[in-house]
C-alpha cells in the first residue's frame, strides 16, 4: 500500500479517537456557559468601549441592563446615554486629571454628543431647590445650609458619597456612630488640655424637671501654617467637656465631684492646668466655705487660679430684674422682640444683612 494512503488513514483514525476527560470537561464547561445575547455582543464591540478610558471607568452593572462610572459615583445609565455621561459637566470636572479623556472628549463633541446644556441647567437648578428645600424643612440656618453644602461638595470631589446608598440610615446606627465620635473628641480633647493651660466654666440648669450640671473649657489653640491656612494663628477654643444630672443636691460639694468626673479624672496633668473659673452669683458656686471656688482653691493650695463670676449672667440678671421698673407695653415689646429672633433663619438674615 502506498505510503500517502497509510498516513491518511491514520489521521482518520486520529480524528475517530474518542476524546480525553480533560476535553470533555473543557466542552462541558464552555456548553454550560451562558452565551451572551446578540445585543451584549454589539455593545462589547462598540467603539465607545475601545477607548482606555471608558475601559478603565466605565462598567456594566450585575443585571446587564445599565451601567456605573467610578469617577461618578452615584450614577448609573442605559448604553444609548453612556456618551451623553461622558460629556456632562460632572464627569468632565472629574476626568480632568485623566490624559486619555481629552481626546475622547474632543471626539464626542465634534460628533455632536453633547447633551442639551439648557436641559442640564434645569436639572442641576431643580436639585439644588429640592437640597435647599429639605433644608429649610429641618429648621437649618442659612449658615448650617453653607456649610452643609460646603462639606458634601469636597466629599463629592474626592468620590466618598457612595456612602449615600450603602449605607443604613437608622436613627440606633446614626447614634452609636455619635457615641464613636464623643469618644474620639474626648481623647482628642483630654490630650490638649494636658498640654495646655485652660480656664473652666461650670452651671446647672433646670431642663424637664431635672437639674442638669454642664462643665465647659476655653484654651487657646494653635494652628500651624498650612495649605489651609496660609497664616499661621491663635484661636480660642470653646469645648462642652461634660453633662451630668443632679439627683438630689447642687451644693458645692456636688459640684466639684462633678469637675472631678467630668475632667480632672481624664488626666493627673490637666488639674495643675486649671488656670481659672467662671460662674454665676448662686452661693453653691461663689460661697465664701461650701462654694465650689473656694473648695476648689483649698484642695489646689499654693497653685494659682483666677475666679471670675460671669459678667453676661450678672448683666443678664440686671436687665431681667429692671424690665419690672418699665411699663407693661415696652415689656409686651420686648417679648414680642425676643420671641422673634429666636429663630436661627431670622438670626442668620439679620447677621447678613448687617455685614452687607
Amino acid at each position: 500500500m502506498p505510503s500517502g494512503k497509510k498516513n491518511d488513514e491514520n489521521n482518520r483514525a486520529k480524528q475517530r479517537s474518542p476524546p480525553s476527560s480533560s476535553q470533555k470537561k473543557k466542552y462541558n464547561q464552555k456548553k454550560s456557559a451562558p452565551r451572551p445575547s446578540l445585543a451584549e455582543q454589539r455593545r462589547k464591540r462598540a467603539p465607545i468601549f475601545q477607548h482606555e478610558h471608558v475601559k478603565a471607568n466605565i462598567f456594566e452593572e450585575e443585571n446587564g441592563d445599565d451601567y456605573l462610572c467610578l469617577l461618578c459615583p452615584g450614577f448609573s445609565f442605559a448604553f444609548k446615554n453612556i456618551r451623553k455621561h461622558l460629556v456632562s459637566k460632572g464627569h468632565v470636572q472629574n476626568a480632568d486629571d485623566d490624559p486619555d479623556f481629552l481626546p475622547l472628549y474632543a471626539n464626542l463633541l465634534s460628533k455632536g454628543a453633547s447633551i442639551d446644556s439648557k436641559l442640564e441647567a434645569k436639572r442641576d437648578k431643580e436639585s439644588f431647590l429640592a437640597f435647599i428645600q429639605l433644608c429649610v424643612a429641618l429648621n437649618l440656618s442659612t449658615r448650617q445650609i453653607s456649610k452643609l453644602a460646603k462639606g458634601l461638595k469636597t466629599l463629592f470631589q474626592g468620590f466618598k458619597l457612595g456612602f449615600l446608598i450603602k449605607a443604613n440610615f437608622e436613627e440606633s446606627s446614626i447614634a452609636s456612630r455619635i457615641d464613636c465620635f464623643g469618644k474620639y473628641y474626648l481623647e482628642k480633647l483630654k490630650a490638649e488640655l494636658a498640654n495646655t493651660k485652660y480656664s473652666s466654666s461650670i452651671d446647672n440648669a433646670k431642663i424637664s424637671n431635672k437639674n442638669v450640671c454642664g462643665v465647659k473649657v476655653r484654651f487657646l489653640k494653635d494652628y500651624p501654617k498650612s495649605q489651609a491656612t496660609q497664616v499661621p494663628k491663635i484661636e480660642l477654643e470653646s469645648k462642652v467637656i461634660g453633662v451630668k444630672y443632679l439627683s438630689q443636691r447642687s451644693d458645692g460639694e456636688t459640684l466639684l465631684k462633678v469637675l472631678d468626673e467630668k475632667v480632672f479624672s481624664l488626666d493627673k496633668l490637666i488639674k495643675k492646668n486649671l488656670v481659672g473659673i467662671t460662674s454665676d452669683g448662686a452661693s453653691a458656686m461663689v460661697g465664701p466655705v461650701c462654694g465650689v471656688i473656694s473648695l476648689l482653691k483649698k484642695e489646689l493650695s499654693g497653685q494659682y487660679l483666677f475666679s471670675l463670676q460671669d459678667p453676661c449672667h450678672l448683666i443678664n440678671l440686671v436687665i431681667k430684674n429692671s424690665l419690672h421698673l418699665l411699663p407693661d407695653e415696652i415689656q409686651d415689646f420686648i417679648d414680642s422682640r425676643h420671641h422673634h429672633f429666636l429663630s436661627p433663619q431670622r438670626t442668620a438674615g439679620s447677621k447678613l444683612k448687617l455685614k452687607q
